[in-house]
């Protein structure tokens, strides 16, 4: 996922053999200061949130599978679940 708190995330990932796929783009400095192995995402850029996101997205996906996944929302109601408001974002977050 493109959120800020992945950044929080990123130390905790140095040293471990892994490769990180992100389409947030805030998130490579962090990476590459760490020595990680790291594939941006390509798609639409969204200024607002610093991701990629739409059909070239998900299409990247495609041929990609993953151990780990870590994925976010932007509200989370007891009845309804994770929601966002962003339709190419739920996409790619339900990918």
């Amino acid at each position: 996922d493109a959120g800020t708190t992945y950044v929080a995330l990123i130390p905790y990932l140095k040293g471990h053999d892994l490769t990180v796929y992100t389409h947030g783009t805030h998130h490579i400095t962090e990476l590459n200061k760490h020595g990680i192995t790291t594939y941006l995402l390509s798609g639409l850029f969204k200024p607002k949130t610093y991701a990629a996101v739409g059909a070239l997205t998900l299409k990247y996906l495609e041929d990609i599978s993953f151990d780990i996944a870590f994925t976010g929302f932007n509200g989370y109601d007891k009845s309804f679940g994770f929601s966002t408001p962003d339709d190419k974002m739920l996409l790619l977050q339900t990918k």
